[in-house]
């Protein structure tokens, strides 16, 4: 079976699309990342095959020109140095321009008789290119390109009064002021890793150790006040709680393999050896405990194998960001009364 006959088109996939502009054909092919089963919840996917780049484009990029496209782009979801490589690989192709996706990078480039472009993040810039067609002789000229940082301008009026009215809700819910920091705890620190994943203890007295992987962390909780929404910007996805049973050896192997990837509580490593924060014990390599993850995980994104060593695990629907908003609002910090001495005693025993 061809790799278009096998594209979910009830699902609104198709394998390419044909946009005619000033009596010119595009094809647009786009690439989805050969890695997204392990950087979303891979059960969301479970149903797709993610095959090679290269492959997917030899099959159907010469469908695409056979359809009419006399310019084929290719907008993608691969970071920069995976597309240099795809780029150099396919060049007898005729693809005129590769759009990159994922790593949020900015770049603008040729490789061979195409542009590489990519436009950055968070909308704060792009990345441009200019063609040239020759309608008489089917040919294709690169012209200039280069990368620009996006600059204000007016918004659309109709727009702008959708966007005021949804911001406007929002924010009954999102600037309801719940703490106060006298420093800013940076998104990388450990101070950051500790107070969320000590704060899902403090949530489930019974469970003894929590894990959240570091990529589910986007922000730093600035200083001065706390927000719903400070902690929504620093924890942003939809993940859950999820409770499991595992053993001693599965948490230690998970802690030796996983650890720099991981903000972690209720377990501490002393002289090479995984011990019980609170009590100093060894972990029993035989004896279960119970454990924190978040839902994308557990799921096994990020390559995580939480699922399969309890596929029985408890979904507790409290979102991931829910234990740190609660222990912040129970403190009753404010500007003269901060919050800092409470997360100090909270993370202090490590």
């Amino acid at each position: 079976m061809s790799l278009a006959a096998s594209i979910p088109t009830d699902l609104g996939i198709r394998a390419y699309e044909l946009i005619e502009v000033d009596g010119v054909t595009f094809g647009v092919v786009g690439l989805a990342f050969t890695n997204t089963p392990q950087v979303t919840r891979p059960d969301v996917v479970a149903s797709f095959d993610f095959i090679g780049y290269e492959e997917t484009l030899r099959e159907i990029v010469p469908q695409v020109r056979y359809a009419g496209a006399q310019i084929i782009v290719v907008p993608t979801h691969i970071c920069r140095s995976e597309l240099v490589v795809l780029a150099a690989a396919v060049e007898d192709l005729g693809i005129s321009m590769f759009g990159g996706g994922h790593c949020h990078e900015h770049f603008a480039r040729t490789a061979g008789d195409a542009f590489l472009l990519g436009g950055g993040g968070q909308m704060q810039s792009f990345s441009y290119a200019q063609l040239t067609y020759d309608d008489d002789t089917n040919t294709i000229t690169l012209g200039d390109y280069g990368m620009m940082q996006n600059q204000p301008g007016n918004p659309d009026a109709s727009v702008a009064a959708i966007v005021e009215d949804w911001v406007a809700e929002a924010d009954v819910v999102l600037n309801q002021e719940i703490g106060y920091v006298n420093h800013t705890i940076t998104r990388g620190s450990n101070e950051m890793q500790r107070l969320i994943a000590e704060t899902w203890l403090v949530s489930f007295p019974n469970a003894d150790v929590a894990m959240t992987n570091l990529g589910g962390i986007r922000e730093d909780i600035p200083q001065g006040v706390i927000t719903i929404g400070s902690i929504i910007t620093v924890l942003p996805f939809d993940n859950t709680i999820i409770q499991l049973e595992m053993t001693g050896e599965q948490v230690q192997n998970t802690l030796r393999s996983k650890g720099n990837d991981l903000a972690y509580a209720g377990v501490k490593n002393v002289s090479g050896q995984w011990v019980l924060s609170d009590t100093g014990e060894g972990l029993d390599p035989n004896g279960a405990y119970t454990v924190l993850v978040n839902s994308f995980i557990y799921a096994g994104g990020s390559g995580y194998q939480f699922s399969d060593y309890d596929p029985n695990g408890y979904d507790t629907s409290v979102p991931y960001r829910q234990p740190l908003i609660d222990w912040i609002t129970t403190q009753g910090s404010s500007e003269n009364n901060p919050i800092d001495d409470a997360i100090d005693s909270l993370i202090a025993n490590p």
